[in-house]
């Protein structure tokens, strides 16, 4: 009921900008319902799933209703969605990898520009790159050296 207290105090304040006139009062209570039916609406993919059926279980994800109705019992339907799945999130641990290997490069160069900076050094020194030990648990070495390359050519690890 959170979306109704929302709807009140919308039309509330919508209805306090309203003249008094009755042709336009009943203009602003139609205005007023449709932002209600707008406010009420469900976002179209709200059904978690996770990976199954492929090599990295457990990925999470989400789905229409139509997808569930349609594709969740069709096995190899499912199986290539869960491929996509996988493959995406491969991609954007890959991406975030290299996100906090640039960020680790550049602490690492102002920790030198500032050796007094303690708390400087410190974040440099214990800086995790987490996305990165995620993408090696997850997914060994899929060549995927070769694939950051093939996608970033102008870029050196």
């Amino acid at each position: 009921m959170q979306g109704v207290g929302k709807y009140f105090n919308l039309v509330v304040r919508f209805f306090r900008h309203c003249p008094p006139d009755e042709n336009l009062l009943f203009q602003c209570f139609l205005i007023s319902i449709f932002t209600f039916v707008a406010v009420q609406q469900k976002p179209p993919f709200n059904n978690p799933l996770t990976t199954r059926l492929t090599g990295v279980k457990d990925i999470p994800y989400y789905v229409s209703d139509k997808f569930l109705r349609t594709y969740h019992r069709d096995r190899y339907q499912l199986s290539q969605v869960e491929r996509m799945v996988e493959k995406a999130y491969e991609e954007y641990l890959v991406e975030e990898c290299a996100s906090q290997h640039k960020l680790q490069t550049h602490l690492n160069k102002e920790a030198r520009k500032n050796p007094g900076d303690t708390r400087l050094q410190n974040r440099a020194r214990h800086f995790e790159l987490s996305r990165c030990q995620e993408l090696d648990n997850l997914f060994p070495r899929r060549g995927r050296q070769m694939k950051y390359e093939q996608q970033h050519p102008n870029k050196r690890k």
